[in-house]
């Protein structure tokens, strides 16, 4: 479940950023997997699907990726050059480390699904 104040979205928030920073000429890339992720996606360059993404999502990608428990962020990273083989490693241990601090302090054990 995903709750935002009415009128902001992940595209108004990455707008916002680009605006702010004066960053609206750089290249633009975002990794989505659900319905509310569509508006983001045609608002920037490269829209980036996860693999477990909502069908609708992956027709928008201009990548479709492993899913975010395989990698997912990192080769879509590396699909576009954006890092190398050893940060992509590294990025995938730091995910995998993330999830199991959150089973520990949740309780949750390797059946349950935290997303």
């Amino acid at each position: 479940l995903d709750t935002m104040q009415w009128g902001v979205s992940k595209a108004v928030g990455i707008q916002d950023i680009l605006t702010k920073a004066h960053l609206t000429k750089v290249p633009t890339y975002a990794f989505g997997d659900q319905l509310n992720d569509i508006e983001m996606f045609r608002m920037i360059q490269t829209p980036i699907a996860m693999g477990n993404g909502h069908p609708q999502v992956k027709q928008l990608a201009r990548y479709v990726t492993a899913d975010n428990m395989h990698g997912g962020i990192a080769q879509g990273l590396q699909h576009f050059d954006l890092i190398w083989e050893l940060t992509a490693s590294l990025i995938i241990i730091s995910f995998q480390w993330a999830v199991q601090l959150v089973r520990l302090a949740t309780g949750l054990n390797k059946t349950n699904r935290i997303w």
